[in-house]
């Protein structure tokens, strides 16, 4: 009876313990992974390439993360708009925003030469470098922080198209006294120094219809695949280009950081990576449909001029006064400014040796 009580007792221990393993090894797979449901209200309209490239951003997240993190896009203005999108972030109504830095430069001066400023940072590939991997990404994310905010990079849209007008523009002069849609910030200011003529920043909602009724004159709006959809082509008729006012114009996500603390560290090492994924999702295709839409504004008829050497002259000088000012009012500006401008030094002597050497016209190669 003892040998029957001894092998019942080992008997319930081995199904315990095969029992057990089963439950420790096949309950984490069997419980209800948590969801993270996340907003992200964007600066760009619905039509924008880079509202597009951030809809498959979303989708990445998703599928990466087995569908643990959930992003939902908003476009310009469905949330939180202009400055509002930075309170937003702070304060929760949305976990992230994707935008550009010179909407919310008055949180942080320094903040109006992250977007990108005249005759600053003239390449893509010096703007990425400089913010990825450089000292920009570390000053910028050390202003964030008291406001509970991260920052990040979001794409690189480089050389702006210009200004669309509905009206003949060849030059500085042509613009004075005119009305001209531009964001906030170093773009205006240096515009409106330039030319003396009005920068109004009007939200994307309001453009169209403001050229429309001569409200406005003019519009500055990101390259020609970011115009293109918005229709303006069909109510202006010169372009002068490009935007000498940002000729590195860059867009940055905010994030909230108790929102991203609570996250996982998979779910935040997915979503560091689908942020870099997504700059070259959405800086290489836009690039691409730059070039193929610049021909179509052209096949509407719509004249395209470029600046001349002694308006180049002029901006330039222009820019200089700007940059004085800022400098000399906002420590943070001067800090950024000046970091950004070594580093623009460096990266200038290093491609002084290593620069394009076609010379003179291009030869065509003939396969034969």
């Amino acid at each position: 009876m003892k040998r029957n009580f001894i092998a019942w007792i080992g008997c319930f221990l081995t199904i315990a313990f095969v029992g057990g393993l089963i439950f420790c090894t096949a309950g984490p797979a069997m419980a209800k992974e948590k969801v993270y449901r996340w907003k992200l209200q964007a600066a760009a309209p619905s039509v924008n390439p880079d509202y597009q490239a951030l809809k498959r951003f979303v989708e990445k997240v998703k599928i990466a993360s087995n569908g643990r993190l959930i992003i939902r896009t908003y476009s310009a203005g469905a949330l939180t708009k202009g400055a509002g999108m930075w309170d937003g972030v702070q304060d929760g109504i949305t976990e992230m925003a994707m935008g550009w830095t010179t909407w919310y430069h008055g949180k942080i001066p320094g903040l109006a030469l992250v977007t990108g400023g005249p005759f600053h940072f003239m390449n893509l590939d010096a703007s990425m470098m400089y913010y990825f991997e450089g000292e920009g990404g570390k000053i910028v994310n050390e202003w964030t922080k008291p406001f509970g905010i991260m920052w990040r990079p979001s794409w690189f849209a480089g050389m702006e198209f210009g200004i669309l007008a509905n009206f003949p523009v060849k030059g500085l002069d042509d613009l004075k006294g005119k009305k001209i849609r531009m964001g906030p910030g170093l773009p205006a200011d240096v515009l409106i120094e330039a030319a003396g003529c009005y920068a109004e920043p009007t939200v994307p909602q309001e453009i169209y219809e403001s050229l429309q009724r001569g409200v406005l004159d003019g519009v500055e709006w990101t390259t020609p695949s970011g115009s293109w959809p918005m229709k303006f082509h069909e109510v202006t008729t010169h372009v002068i280009a490009p935007a000498v006012w940002q000729p590195d114009v860059m867009g940055d996500f905010l994030i909230n950081e108790k929102a991203y603390n609570k996250l996982p560290k998979d779910l935040q090492q997915i979503l560091e990576m689908a942020m870099k994924d997504f700059t070259l999702d959405a800086t290489l295709s836009a690039k691409i449909l730059d070039m193929e839409t610049l021909d179509k504004f052209k096949e509407t008829g719509m004249i395209v001029n470029k600046w001349s050497d002694e308006d180049l002259v002029r901006w330039k000088e222009a820019t200089a006064r700007v940059y004085e000012r800022y400098c000399t009012k906002y420590p943070t500006f001067k800090r950024l400014y000046e970091s950004s401008m070594k580093f623009k030094e460096k990266y200038n002597n290093y491609y002084d040796t290593f620069k394009a050497y076609e010379g003179g016209e291009s030869i065509p190669y003939k396969v034969k």
